[in-house]
């Protein structure tokens, strides 16, 4: 099953979910765009946009939930770590 976001009429006026990471990061953890994309978001032409949109759902962006989380038990002195891939759901 595609992402609703695939198709262009379904999409928001920005991939942007409110997880911004571009002060310390070249590609922004939540919505996938580089720095300069998101600093000429406003700007760009709705070809330039499409092809972002194109890009970071490729990537299998945007995801509200930008890392890994990591969660362990600890039996009999042994630690047993889970490692969750949290894709992010766009409901």
């Amino acid at each position: 099953m595609s992402h609703p976001w695939n198709d262009p009429q379904q999409r928001p006026d920005t991939p942007c979910v409110a997880v911004c990471s571009t002060l310390f990061d070249d590609i922004c953890r939540g919505c996938g765009r580089t720095v300069g994309e998101v600093a000429q978001w406003v700007f760009m032409n709705q070809a330039e946009k499409d092809a972002v949109w194109t890009r970071i759902l490729a990537e299998g962006y945007p995801r509200r939930q930008s890392e890994k989380k990591c969660s362990g038990t600890i039996s009999a002195g042994r630690i047993t770590a889970v490692q969750n891939n949290n894709n992010g759901d766009h409901r």
